[in-house]
């Protein structure tokens, strides 16, 4: 047995204190603590429902990537009035209220804001437009309609006018055939259905008329109101409608435009 000394103990001691250095010191055996991860920014791929009425409230599906931590969804400038987050790639929210048109939808996380794109714009619908034309505005000339009065007419011949109007652009967020009623207050009106977007002309217009679908001649009351029974119209496709306020008019007289599509849905006013 051997003789417990102090410099036993010194020796004891040493050898223990560079063990636990080497080891603590072994690169193999030693990992340095994970950082915080990096929240990449958030990104919208589609919208299940890509429109809805202007009084809000319809429940959108957002499909993206880094939606985790979702804390706000806009829908242009407002706030929607909830969010749910499914998952990295899925979430819901609830548009709010909105004024007709097109808006962009974005997402926010601690990541950052999404980018505003294509895939996530939103389109708030209506039925019902109303217009009154300005004072001072240029007059336009029309094409003259032939066949019996309010029916609903494709050929045109030559121009009439010019005639004090209001000019409705809008697209459609749902393919099919949609109906339309335009009724002015104070005079009788025409109306035409034109792809594209009409400019308004004092001047006389070419022939053929190929971007007019269609037009109604009004005779009912109120004073003047005529109703398209059908007309068909595409999503992707600009459209204008054109009223024509008759003899008479003076600046402020009122327009207005309802149109109805499939199940109900309405149009979705473009500047």
């Amino acid at each position: 047995m051997k003789k417990l000394t102090l410099a036993n103990v010194f020796y004891a001691i040493l050898a223990i204190s560079m063990f636990t250095i080497t080891a603590c010191g072994n690169s193999d055996n030693f990992a340095p603590p994970a950082g915080p991860a990096t929240l990449g920014v958030p990104t919208i791929t589609a919208l299940n429902s890509a429109y809805g009425p202007s009084t809000g409230g319809t429940v959108v599906t957002i499909t993206g990537t880094d939606l985790t931590g979702a804390t706000e969804v806009k829908f242009g400038t407002k706030a929607a009035t909830a969010i749910s987050v499914t998952s990295n790639t899925e979430m819901t929210a609830t548009a709010p209220a909105g004024t007709a048109g097109t808006v962009d939808v974005t997402v926010t996380t601690p990541g950052g804001t999404s980018v505003a794109t294509t895939t996530a714009r939103y389109g708030y619908t209506i039925n019902t437009q109303t217009g009154t034309w300005p004072a001072g505005q240029v007059k336009t000339l029309t094409t003259n309609i032939t066949g019996p009065a309010n029916a609903q007419q494709t050929s045109f011949t030559g121009n009439s006018g010019p005639w004090n109007y209001v000019l409705y652009k809008f697209t459609v967020p749902v393919s099919g055939t949609y109906t339309a009623t335009s009724t002015t207050t104070t005079v009788t009106n025409t109306t035409w259905f034109v792809t594209g977007i009409f400019i308004p002309n004092n001047t006389a217009l070419g022939n053929p008329f190929t971007d007019f679908i269609v037009a109604v001649l009004a005779t009912g009351a109120a004073p003047g109101s005529g109703s398209f029974t059908g007309v068909a119209l595409v999503t992707g496709q600009q459209y204008s409608v054109l009223v024509a306020f008759n003899t008479g008019s003076t600046a402020g007289d009122l327009s207005t435009l309802t149109i109805t599509g499939p199940g109900g849905v309405g149009v979705i006013p473009t500047p």
